[in-house]
């Protein structure tokens, strides 16, 4: 079975007219390519909708910053196969704006999305990021569980709750269950070193990330020594975040941020290869990743979109 993703229909505009007359595909933000050369726009519509061609340039594949939920912003991060799943990014809880647009234009999209299954008589999977699922969801904790709590209220039993990362998390609790630490025996770990060759080095990535973004991580022996001998404070969350992720703060890859994208690669493999399984019994997911991952899901499968 094929998984391929479309871009969230609209309604037809001045400009979306002249291109499919002309065979060209929209990339969002006014720019128009051709379907056979996606990297390359050739043509843009102005605010009045009218297509005007340009010398040919490489498209910008450069994410946006979340800007509220405009309908720009939504075109890189909404998507939906060809068998009826859909994938719509958000902004994690703790972003300026994040809140609402979950409650005003999230959640009610969501609950649309499975009405809209529902009544064609589609079995619906809710799949959030993240491992906890079902009755875990007790708490309006974060984006997940506000999504979660909100299917289950309108639809009840109607939707199946579910998560794409299952127990697939390279991380274990510390003893005291305030934070976690890297499992060297998990399969993710395994994967990556199988890769990268290097099991300290993944340590660290994996260590480095979680940590970056605000959690707790015990560090390990060995972490702790080549963050020290590469001059990287591990208690500095910024510096951790720099290194994990540098392309959001203008900088180039490094050995730990190649680690860390192949890890986030996996986890949206994971999420489509579920999402398949659900839509070959039948049903539909319904996922609702970090803004990142429904970014890259589109740049990573570009040959299969289709428009």
């Amino acid at each position: 079975m094929r998984f391929r993703i479309f871009l969230e229909e609209r309604e037809p505009t001045r400009s979306s007219m002249e291109a499919e007359k002309r065979g060209l595909v929209s990339i969002g933000f006014g720019r128009y390519v051709k379907k056979n050369v996606p990297d390359v726009v050739v043509a843009v519509a102005d605010k009045d909708g009218n297509l005007t061609d340009v010398k040919p340039e490489m498209a910008d594949t450069k994410e946006r910053d979340f800007d509220g939920g405009s309908d720009d912003w939504m075109s890189q991060h909404f998507h939906k196969t060809e068998n009826g799943s859909t994938i719509i990014g958000t902004p994690h809880i703790g972003e300026e704006g994040a809140k609402e647009f979950v409650h005003k234009r999230l959640i009610p999209l969501v609950l649309k999305k499975a009405a809209e299954a529902i009544k064609d008589g589609k079995k619906v999977v809710f799949m959030a990021e993240g491992e906890d699922r079902g009755d875990d969801w007790g708490e309006d904790n974060d984006e997940q569980d506000m999504i979660a709590l909100a299917l289950k209220k309108k639809f009840g039993n109607k939707v199946i709750q579910d998560t794409w990362d299952d127990n697939t998390s390279p991380y274990t609790p510390i003893k005291n269950g305030e934070g976690n630490k890297v499992n060297p025996n998990s399969e993710m770990f395994k994967k990556l070193v199988s890769k990268f060759k290097d099991p300290s080095l993944v340590d660290v990535a994996l260590s480095a990330m979680d940590a970056g973004q605000g959690s707790y991580i015990e560090f390990s022996d060995q972490a702790k020594k080549r963050l020290a001998k590469a001059g990287i404070n591990r208690e500095d969350e910024k510096s951790l975040y720099k290194l994990s992720f540098p392309a959001d703060h203008g900088g180039k890859k490094n050995n730990v941020s190649v680690i860390v994208d192949e890890y986030n690669k996996l986890r949206r493999n994971r999420m489509i290869e579920k999402s398949k399984q659900i839509e070959a019994s039948g049903g539909v997911a319904i996922s609702t990743p970090g803004a990142s991952h429904a970014f890259d899901l589109k740049r990573e499968h570009k040959k299969r979109v289709i428009k």
